[in-house]
Formats: C-alpha cells, sequence, structure tokens
C-alpha cells in the first residue's frame, strides 16, 4: 500500500512541474521567435562587420589579421553563440504572454515598420544628445570650473 501511495505522490509531483516545463519551453519558444523576427542574427553579424571594419580604420596593421579577428567575434558576440543567453535575457523579461504580445506586433505591417526605424531612430537620438552636449558645452565648462573652485576652496578649509 505504501508503494503506491509514493508511485501516486510521485505522479503528482511530475504531473505538477510538466506544465511548468511546458511553459518556460513555450516562453522560450516566442522570445526566439521574437529574436527572429527582430532579425538580431543578422544584425549581430552587421555589428560585427561595422566593429571590424572600424578598427581596422583606425589600425591598418589590423588588416592582414582581419579573418582571425572575424572567426573570434563570430564565435564569441554570434547569434548562435549568444543566442541562450539572449533568450534567458528575454524570458527574464517578459512573461510568455507577453512575449506572445509582442510577437503579434511585430507581425504586423507597423511592427514591421517599427523594427526597421528604430535603430534608425536611436541613431538620430543619440546624434540630437550629443548636439545638445556640444550645443551647451561652454555652460558644462563652467560648472566644472565653479565645481573646481569650490573643492579647492573646501580643501584649503580641511588644511587649516
Amino acid at each position: 500500500m505504501k508503494k503506491i501511495i509514493v508511485a501516486a505522490l510521485m505522479a503528482l509531483v511530475f504531473v505538477a512541474k510538466a506544465p511548468i516545463a511546458g511553459a518556460q519551453n513555450t516562453a522560450q519558444s516566442q522570445a526566439e521567435i521574437l529574436l527572429n523576427t527582430a532579425g538580431v542574427a543578422a544584425s549581430l553579424e552587421q555589428s560585427i562587420e561595422q566593429m571590424l571594419q572600424f578598427h581596422i580604420q583606425q589600425n591598418a596593421d589590423l588588416l592582414p589579421y582581419k579573418g582571425v579577428m572575424q572567426d573570434f567575434f563570430s564565435q564569441y558576440m554570434g547569434y548562435e553563440s549568444l543566442k541562450p543567453d539572449l533568450i534567458k535575457l528575454y524570458t527574464d523579461a517578459f512573461t510568455e504572454a507577453e512575449l506572445k504580445d509582442i510577437n503579434a506586433f511585430y507581425s504586423t505591417t507597423t511592427g514591421q515598420k517599427t523594427l526597421q526605424a528604430i535603430p534608425q531612430l536611436m541613431v538620430q537620438g543619440a546624434q540630437l544628445g550629443a548636439q545638445r552636449v556640444q550645443d551647451n558645452l561652454q555652460e558644462l565648462d563652467a560648472m566644472i570650473a565653479n565645481e573646481a573652485e569650490r573643492l579647492k576652496e573646501e580643501q584649503a578649509e580641511k588644511q587649516k
């Protein structure tokens, strides 16, 4: 009789845990769909290529090593390398239902337009911020000079 009860309890534990594991797999599947829809693999590949080009432009001596560097970056920054970690990031940040909603949105025409527009909007936003800083750099310089003077006076007071 004890064996039957233990077996029944074990079966209940297994059945109770099965939906949780299934939900996690479903959330992971939704995260992977999102990564694919968002074109993360192509974006990472493009980023690696741009990074390599930038470094080679900065240091032409690296040109003979471009292939080695590309292999290295692909191994550690490539989509297949980062995919499990990216899926975890998304499943930690969003529930399965939220991921489904996001995927549903990105599968619409507006969602696709959003995916295409976001990178350029981010660049433009960064440029806007940089321009604002540049336009007000004299104010920052004055603020730094005032703080430097205050700190100098504070240090002189401590030495008395």
